[in-house]
């Protein structure tokens, strides 16, 4: 019995068509410096980025650590939240501020999220974000501490 003969794809002899052959070329010249947006524009992410960060009660250390080893020029905004009383004046913002070339700012009501910013949220309130910008909410008064990490 003879040999049955299977065509061969992309030869003469074959009833299928060629598979269409797509280029892929670098793109040259100067890469973006940073994210396009939806628009095609450079310089605001596509999606803003918070990164919340919680200390508990005189825990200075560990925040002051990650923030010194953070990249600065990642796009991303970063809130400090820590457990304090309501009375006490933090120097969170000074003291970070020593850590790294970012910002660091305390948040403010209704202020927008920079990107490579850090916020430290005050000690007598909470902190919401609401239609992409910060809300201070006040508590109760009560002698716990806030902000509430949780």
């Amino acid at each position: 019995m003879p040999a049955r003969k299977t065509p061969k794809e992309n030869t003469p002899d074959s009833h299928s068509p060629k598979p269409a052959r797509r280029s892929v070329r670098a793109k040259s010249g100067p890469a973006p410096s940073s994210p396009p947006t939806e628009t095609g524009a450079p310089g605001i992410p596509l999606r803003p980025y918070l990164v919340g960060i919680g200390a508990s009660a005189g825990g200075l250390e560990a925040p002051s650590s990650l923030i010194a080893a953070l990249p600065t020029d990642l796009g991303i905004s970063y809130v400090v939240l820590q457990h304090l009383s309501p009375t006490h004046r933090s120097m969170m913002v000074q003291l970070l501020g020593r850590e790294t070339a970012m910002a660091v700012k305390e948040v403010e009501h209704g202020i927008q999220p920079e990107p490579d910013t850090i916020y430290v949220a005050p000690a007598s309130r909470s902190v919401i974000l609401k239609d992409g910008c910060f809300v201070l909410i006040e508590g109760p008064r009560e002698a716990m501490p806030r902000p509430s990490v949780n």
